[in-house]
């Protein structure tokens, strides 16, 4: 099926998509009941992802190599579609339509496998076509925007192929013929200018400004040279319906380019007015947004109603009203000029806006940019910060899901997080597609549990949550939601959890997962003041022998992945020592020291210090708890006791309980301390701390004892 799906996407230029394909239960679905069977999308979306691009049509049959052939309908594959189901009359009233509109007998057609036709027509040019279904009560549907068919030679339920009729599977682009006028109003057309265009009381085009500043951004992503000019040019005719107003853009346009600058107006206009007579097949506005979005344009609607009234003029009239100086003077040009095109080891380099090259600074302008340039940090200087991208990894069921919550809920409160307060309270937005709708606030309660009442109060404030959501950053539907979502709540920091539920790119695919880390980036510059974005993912096992030195190269997926943060921290569970791990990685500084975290028991984390060690002397290194380990906690009991021992080398029961008391802390039998000082020691590579058996029975003093492969050790 692949073959066919690159050959309709190359050679004809459709739009296809894959479909669910027939089993011998039924459809690939596994639904018994399934209404279409092999007919509707695999896609998240449906015809709304419907693409030419071969890539990723070569993407979706490697993951679906049995798929059916979609073909979208409407303007965007140049086609409109007559569909005759063999049912509700429909095939007996078909042959009265042939009567009435010949045109159906000479154009493109398909056998359907179920006793049906698909009738293929050429997607007019001055109005548009959507979708109908039973018309006039017969089994006759149109499929025009919007819509798709089943192409051939996909597989019917019946078991039998859709089929091409009289071109032996070969279709060609000629053979599509135009509707005529009357069978157009039999589908069902409308003015494609309706919800774009607007015309006056005296008959004259209006295009209204939001239509003329979504153009000047499109085109601000673009170089115009080639190809790119003139499609350009045929998508802005077509997008004003050859107004004025559209070519005074892409004249401006064109002149930002280094050939074309100097070429006149008269001239250019001229070329722009062949349009109407010489529009290839199948450029309208889509080919313009579509050719933006291939270089990381977003539109984001402006509320603007302004019109111009400027009708369109023949290159005489505007020659004329130019001289007479009644036509609106074009503003200064708001397009960057262009590199310019050239050919570098035999490769064709074209140019680029000049505003899209990137900078570059002398050490001056560097210390300058240093004193001068507000610049927010959030959380521990350069870790979190505006316009930063930070990652949290870890392996499955380690807990990253409730830390990154809990980083949520710190930020959203200006509280601490690891043992560090976040600067202030900012807005934190949590996109999640794990948790389903009805338990998202039993997660979110709970990590919200110790909260006060003003705390409580900036939580509800800053922080919003969605539900489990199913769509991809990958997809341009997907991210365009995304957006949407970021635009109206203005994030400070955007927390996606986790990040591969988020994309349909191979993880282990640099070249998707940099297109993946290139979108999740631009989220960053969303908003004015730029957002930070974390982002949570996986982790291998591995562990033993086997696991890496550096706990970021156990970071799952494609290399492209560590190359696209600027700071992360990484999770590992170390169950021998009843903790979890925490290392960082920052690229701006130095990385903040690895410490542990435990669960306590609310089931949130708190830090706490990694395990104890030796010296060089092979003494015991009792590691210090900060300011904020909680005092009745057993890290703070355990150095507590730790701290003594190293500096006197033993401690009596009356000592324990004396020192306890004047530091405010609950005893414990001497039997839990003996315990926790075995379970915080590595067996092979650290001693085990134990007691003096002997001095336990006579009652009075309990030594501590560093135990080596060697014998014991009294500890000094």
């Amino acid at each position: 099926m692949i073959d066919h799906a690159l050959r309709y996407a190359e050679d004809l230029g459709f739009r296809v998509l894959p479909l669910h394909w027939i089993t011998p239960g039924g459809c690939s679905c596994g639904s018994a009941k399934c209404p279409s069977p092999g007919k509707h999308p695999l896609t998240r979306t449906g015809v709304n992802e419907a693409s030419s691009d071969t890539n990723q049509i070569a993407h979706w049959w490697k993951s679906w190599p049995e798929a059916n052939v979609g073909i979208a309908s409407g303007k965007y594959s140049g086609i409109a579609v007559l569909d005759i189901d063999n049912k509700q009359g429909g095939l007996e009233k078909l042959e009265a339509l042939k009567e009435e509109f010949p045109e159906i007998k000479k154009t493109l057609s398909v056998s359907t496998g179920g006793g049906g036709y698909h009738f293929y027509f050429r997607y007019p040019k001055k109005v548009s076509i959507g979708c109908r279904n039973k018309i006039d009560g017969f089994g006759i549907d149109v499929r025009g925007d919007g819509g798709y068919l089943v192409a051939a030679p996909s597989k019917h339920i019946s078991g039998h192929n859709y089929d091409w009729l009289d071109v032996n599977d070969e279709p060609d682009l000629s053979d599509l013929i135009d509707a005529s006028p009357n069978l157009l109003e039999y589908m069902g057309t409308k003015d494609e200018s309706e919800g774009k265009l607007e015309i006056n009381a005296d008959g004259e085009v209006l295009v209204g400004e939001e239509l003329v500043a979504k153009i000047r951004s499109a085109l601000q992503r673009l170089s115009p040279y080639g190809d790119v000019w003139l499609h350009c040019g045929m998508a802005i005719f077509y997008a004003t319906g050859g107004h004025i107003k559209g070519f005074e853009i892409w004249n401006e346009w064109a002149q930002s380019a280094p050939e074309y600058e100097h070429i006149s107006p008269s001239r250019h206009l001229k070329r722009y007015a062949s349009f109407n007579t010489e529009r290839v097949d199948h450029i309208s506005d889509a080919t313009l947004w579509q050719k933006a979005r291939e270089n990381d344009w977003v539109w984001v609607d402006p509320d603007q109603s302004l019109v111009f009234d400027t009708p369109f003029l023949n290159s005489r009239d505007y020659n004329a009203a130019k001289n007479a100086g009644t036509l609106d003077t074009p503003p200064i040009s708001s397009f960057s000029k262009c590199t310019p095109q050239l050919e570098v080891a035999g490769i064709k380099v074209p140019g680029i806006p000049e505003s899209e090259v990137p900078e570059f600074f002398d050490i001056d302008e560097l210390n300058e940019i240093s004193r001068t340039e507000e610049f927010e940090t959030f959380w521990q200087g350069h870790v979190l910060f505006r316009g930063c991208v930070f990652l949290m990894a870890g392996e499955p069921k380690v807990g990253k899901s409730t830390l990154f919550l809990q980083m949520a809920k710190a930020a959203a409160i200006g509280g601490e997080f690891l043992g560090h307060k976040f600067e202030r309270p900012i807005r934190a937005l949590w996109i999640q597609a794990e948790i389903a709708r009805h338990y998202v606030s039993e997660r979110v309660n709970v990590v919200a549990s110790d909260l006060s009442v003003e705390e409580r109060a900036l939580f509800k404030k800053n922080f919003r949550a969605t539900p489990r959501l199913d769509l991809s950053i990958s997809n341009d539907t997907g991210f365009s939601k995304i957006i949407g979502m970021i635009t109206k709540f203005k994030p400070d920091l955007i927390c996606i959890d986790p990040l591969i539920n988020f994309s349909d790119a191979n993880e282990n695919d640099n070249s998707e997962v940099r297109q993946l880390m290139r979108r999740v980036a631009a989220l960053t510059e969303v908003i004015p003041e730029e957002s930070a974005v974390a982002f949570l993912h996986h982790t291998s096992k591995t562990s033993g022998k086997f696991a890496p030195k550096n706990p970021f190269d156990m970071i799952r997926g494609a290399g492209a992945i560590r190359g696209a943060y600027d700071s992360g921290l990484v999770l590992t569970n170390e169950p021998k020592n009843h903790l979890v791990k925490v290392s960082y990685e920052t690229r701006n500084g130095k990385e903040p020291i690895e410490h542990g975290i435990r669960r306590g028991e609310e089931g949130l984390f708190f830090r706490c210090d990694l395990p104890t060690q030796q010296n060089e002397k092979g003494q015991h290194q009792a590691v210090k708890i900060d300011e904020n380990t909680p005092r009745d906690s057993t890290e703070f009991r355990l150095n507590f006791l730790l701290d003594h021992i190293q500096e006197n080398g033993q401690i009596s029961r009356q000592e324990i309980k004396e020192k306890m008391t004047a530091f405010g802390l609950k005893e414990r039998s001497e039997r839990k301390f003996s315990d926790l000082l075995k379970a915080h020691s590595d067996e092979k590579k650290q001693p085990l701390i134990g007691y003096n058996q002997d001095a336990k029975a006579t009652g009075e003093t309990l030594t501590f004892w560093r135990m080596t492969q060697k014998g014991c050790n009294k500890l000094r």
